[in-house]
């Protein structure tokens, strides 16, 4: 995964790069108002103060702010979040459920955003993601693998594409391979934000 992702995303780094909008981690906000904002099925994105979060990051073409993402889905203790990682130096991992605290713990930067349209429902998005917990990372980032394996943007395009019934997250071509950049994951005019680590202010809930 090292190798394959520096030589895919080391030439996007040549334009320029948007700094993180925040210094502050996300630990310091308060969690339970976060909590009051969000519902399942929502998407989630952070940056993250890992060693791959620049690379990431700068793959979007859009808006470069956000390097992993996930789904948010509820349970007995509150809200937590369904995600893909690997390893940083291994690429060993899976999709798992951590809390939206333990989500958020390290995170520079976060957003949330939610399609606002009553036919997609959140419920079946975050089914839709639950139902992944356990697939092995997709260190090679390959959306050809026939859904074996997931990295984090993919899952969230999976899980969203699926309760639509229709494209709502597409990819980005990056050197002629096709990924599923952080900024696809709320380009659609679908995607209403709910939360902001800039402003902490909500839009609806």
């Amino acid at each position: 995964m090292l190798l394959f992702l520096s030589l895919l995303l080391v030439p996007v780094l040549t334009g320029p790069a948007l700094p993180p909008p925040c210094v502050t981690h996300c630990a310091e906000i308060s969690i339970g108002k976060l909590e009051r904002l969000l519902v399942e099925g929502d998407v989630i994105l952070r940056y993250g103060n890992g060693f791959w979060s620049p690379l990431c990051r700068d793959v979007s073409s859009r808006e470069k702010r956000f390097s992993h993402a996930g789904i948010v889905v509820s349970g007995h203790d509150g809200l937590g979040v369904i995600h893909a990682s690997g390893g940083e130096f291994t690429g060993s991992g899976a999709v798992s459920h951590e809390p939206l605290e333990a989500f958020l713990a390290s995170a520079i930067d976060y957003s949330v955003y939610r399609i606002d349209n009553e036919r997609v429902s959140g419920k079946r998005i975050a089914g839709n993601a639950a139902a992944l917990i356990g697939r092995p990372f997709d260190r090679a980032f390959d959306l050809d693998d026939g859904g074996r394996r997931m990295y984090c943007t993919e899952l969230v395009r999976d899980a969203v594409n699926n309760a639509a019934g229709f494209t709502v997250i597409g990819t980005t071509s990056v050197h002629g391979t096709a990924i599923v950049a952080p900024d696809d994951c709320y380009a659609h005019a679908l995607f209403r934000k709910v939360a902001d680590k800039t402003t902490f202010q909500g839009t609806g809930g």
